[in-house]
């Protein structure tokens, strides 16, 4: 919670983290094949949606349910965004199309082997 320091430092370090998630994603995605741009997009949003949601979820507990219902509110919204974050997370790395740039370039050493 927001209500003791570590709490608070752990929230404002997800936030920073989130922050740099983003300025990576779009640097990798400057030097990248431009096939790949739409793939860096997806992953700078779902990504930054993934380590936002705790602190937001938090913030809207602390602020709209009563304090006696605070600590199983967070943990079920918590568990729910988390789990929706990570579905995404892995539906944009391993569910792609066999066509899709991300899945080629990710198995060009495979190919090679063969």
């Amino acid at each position: 919670d927001l209500e003791l320091l570590p709490g608070t430092v752990l929230m404002v370090l997800r936030m920073f983290l989130g922050l740099c998630l983003i300025i990576c994603c779009f640097q990798t995605r400057s030097r990248c094949p431009i096939s790949l741009h739409g793939f860096y997009i997806k992953l700078a949003i779902v990504g930054t949606v993934w380590f936002q949601s705790l602190p937001v979820v938090i913030w809207c507990c602390n602020a709209f349910i009563p304090y006696h219902l605070r600590h199983a509110a967070v943990g079920k919204w918590c568990a729910v965004t988390q789990t929706t974050s990570l579905v995404m997370l892995s539906w944009l790395v391993g569910s792609q199309s066999s066509s899709s740039s991300y899945h080629k370039l990710s198995h060009m050493s495979t190919a090679k082997e063969d």
